[in-house]
């Protein structure tokens, strides 16, 4: 009785996660359409801000998957973040018995099964695990330099760089987090599907919306009010449209 309980409940878990997760997949879509939207506003040389950014987002992919996979840059990433994480909230938040099934693991086990990404003792915090996927730092970090650098060089040749990176980075750091987000249970267990969703949906509002915030300095002349009405819009007529669809 307890197990069918148990698997019902988790079951029952599961098919929340994937309506949450279905249900954000409108407004990400809707904030990265706003967010090309907003940059084809933008001419930087012979092209708009969201061609140069599609260029970069494009070229990442063609790079990951012939030529780099920048697993060990994004570890580093995962690492940093979650040490600052650890430093800034002392491992307190940690997530219901996440501390203590490590320790029973770790009295059945001699060795302890590394985790992939896992680069700090308090991985059980949900901050510290969420935060290497949550903020996209060379994304962010690109948006500094590129704010910095039209001091010394031409504004059109930085905001090019600029946009270019912006869509690469972007786009490695969504590919690394998926793909690191599929070993989170090491490689003889899945992460379920409807997990799998709701945490890449997550990811790709978080990352979008601080990326969207600093847009200004990546490339000056976005408005970001606009970019988030947008996204609004979009998202509502996605809603409405789904809604006739099934109920009228």
């Amino acid at each position: 009785m307890g197990k069918a309980t148990s698997k019902l409940r988790e079951g029952f878990g599961l098919f929340v996660k994937a309506l949450v997760g279905l249900a954000l997949v409108p407004p990400l879509i809707g904030l990265i359409a706003g967010t090309l939207r907003q940059l084809d506003v933008v001419v930087i040389g012979s092209r708009s801000a969201g061609s140069w950014a599609a260029m970069g987002a494009v070229g990442a992919v063609g790079v990951y998957l012939f030529l780099y996979q920048p697993v060990a840059l994004f570890r580093v990433q995962h690492r940093m973040l979650s040490g600052l994480s650890a430093w800034l909230f002392g491992g307190q938040i940690a997530t219901g018995g996440a501390q203590a099934d490590s320790g029973k693991r770790a009295k059945g086990k001699a060795k302890a099964e590394p985790v992939a990404g896992a680069g700090t003792a308090a991985s059980g915090s949900t901050l510290v695990v969420l935060s290497p996927y949550l903020v996209p730092l060379y994304t962010l970090l690109g948006a500094l330099a590129a704010w910095a650098a039209r001091g010394w060089w031409p504004a059109d040749a930085v905001d090019a760089v600029s946009a270019v990176w912006l869509g690469a980075a972007l786009m490695f750091h969504w590919i690394m987090a998926a793909r690191e987000l599929q070993e989170l249970k090491g490689n003889k267990e899945r992460v379920p599907f409807a997990s799998y969703l709701l945490s890449v949906a997550l990811i790709g509002l978080g990352s979008l919306t601080l990326v969207v915030v600093t847009l200004p300095a990546s490339v000056p002349g976005v408005s970001v009010s606009s970019v988030f009405a947008d996204a609004v819009g979009l998202t509502r007529n996605a809603y409405v449209t789904v809604f006739r669809t099934l109920f009228l």
